[in-house]
């Protein structure tokens, strides 16, 4: 998983294609403090959620959320979610609560 964070100037005006800096998570290092808050969020989401569900909760979470990204991308900042897209932002979040659901059920079928 990767986040562009894109170029701005100290008065917060921010490029639309020059990206500053990509960062990279390695979703094999989320810890399991990390993995239970996106169980969490998970519960809160449901299996069939529709977009306007998913947009609530996310809404409703979204400090907790933005630890969780700094979390899982120990290069990024509080400062450099701001000059992350939405658009390249979501795909991110859907990988991720994909990857940790899968990963518990794929345990859980293991055992």
């Amino acid at each position: 998983m990767q986040l562009n964070v894109y170029r701005h100037d100290e008065s917060g005006r921010v490029s639309q294609t020059d990206v500053e800096k990509t960062v990279t998570a390695s979703p094999y290092d989320l810890f399991f403090g990390t993995v239970e808050d996106i169980l969490h969020l998970l519960d809160a989401v449901g299996e069939d959620a529709d977009a306007d569900t998913i947009v609530r909760v996310v809404r409703e979470n979204w400090d907790n959320l933005k630890v969780l990204l700094l979390d899982v991308f120990p290069d990024l900042s509080a400062d450099d979610l701001r000059y992350v897209k939405v658009r390249e932002l979501i795909p991110v979040i859907m990988e991720l609560f994909s990857y940790v659901a899968n990963s518990v059920k794929g345990n859980a079928k293991n055992r």
